[in-house]
């Protein structure tokens, strides 16, 4: 798991950004995309060949009326649906949609869905 820890570190610019984006129009970003050229000047990557994008996650994670998230989809093999999450507030639940929630950095990983 040293790449998703190593991912956290990477993903503090785009946290950043996405938090500016917030602040300057009232709202989350729909998409990352949407962050450029407003916050960022490109679109940021996660650094992993097999995962190589971060999409925006709209979530209600009790912290706030109109949370959103960020996340990085990890499928492996044909019928997995991992992914990698961020949420703003950071109080993540042990299970989400049933898969397993391993804790590392600011984020979460959600193993078995």
């Amino acid at each position: 798991m040293q790449v998703f820890a190593d991912l956290v570190e990477r993903s503090e610019g785009l946290i950043a950004a996405v938090e500016a984006f917030c602040h300057r129009f009232d709202r989350p970003p729909e998409r990352i995309t949407n962050l450029v050229p407003d916050v960022l000047n490109a679109v940021p990557q996660t650094g992993l060949p097999s995962y190589p994008s971060f999409e925006m996650l709209p979530i209600r994670d009790g912290a706030t009326r109109d949370s959103w998230g960020i996340v990085v989809r990890c499928p492996i093999g044909v019928s997995s649906s991992d992914m990698f999450v961020y949420w703003p507030s950071e109080m993540y639940p042990d299970s989400i949609d049933g898969g397993r929630v391993r804790r590392i950095g600011r984020w979460a990983y959600v193993a078995g869905m």
